[in-house]
């Protein structure tokens, strides 16, 4: 997983572009109080370890501490729902995947509306998507895999490290003539 972090502070550009913090601008005494950092998963995975490392440079750059709540539960709909809910003071912010961001608002009935309550701000990591097989399958690319799937209609199955990937939705509409 690459992770970058800008040296001017990127929390400056997530504070004055997400809409609950936009009363802000101007204020000199922001923040007063502790900021809550919404993570919509699961504690010990890598948006938490992200959220923690971007909490840290927060703390420091801000001055004030910079609290990680993880609130895991429904594919991430719960955590990204209580940041739609929160005040519009700036001290309630989220941080996720796009699964959280994106594709639950395309497979679920939210409560909140992903375009409207919230507005991308930054990409601050990107982790790979690999496809592996055992050993003793006879390819050793894709092409190669893709031919030998064609010719073995039946033998294979897919599984993914996490269901909420876009290969995981993917896989099932791979049309069979490809």
């Amino acid at each position: 997983m690459n992770f970058h972090v800008d040296d001017f502070c990127i929390w400056q550009r997530v504070l004055s572009r997400c809409r609950p913090c936009r009363a802000l601008r101007g204020r000199k005494t922001y923040p007063v109080r502790p900021v809550a950092m919404i993570v919509p998963a699961s504690a010990g995975g890598p948006t938490d370890a992200i959220g923690r490392i971007m909490a840290q440079r927060m703390r420091v750059s801000l001055g004030q501490t910079v609290i990680v709540e993880d609130v895991s539960g429904a594919g991430g709909s719960i955590g990204v729902g209580r940041v739609a809910r929160a005040a519009p003071d700036g001290y309630t912010i989220g941080i996720g995947h796009w699964t959280h961001y994106v594709l639950n608002g395309a497979i679920y009935s939210l409560p909140y509306d992903l375009l409207k309550d919230f507005e991308p701000v930054a990409m601050i990591a990107t982790g790979p998507l690999v496809i592996v097989a055992k050993k003793a399958l006879p390819a050793n690319n894709l092409k190669e895999l893709v031919t030998w799937l064609k010719a073995n209609p039946g033998k294979a199955s897919a599984g993914t490290g996490w269901r909420r990937y876009s290969a995981a939705c993917r896989w099932p509409f791979f049309p069979e003539n490809h």
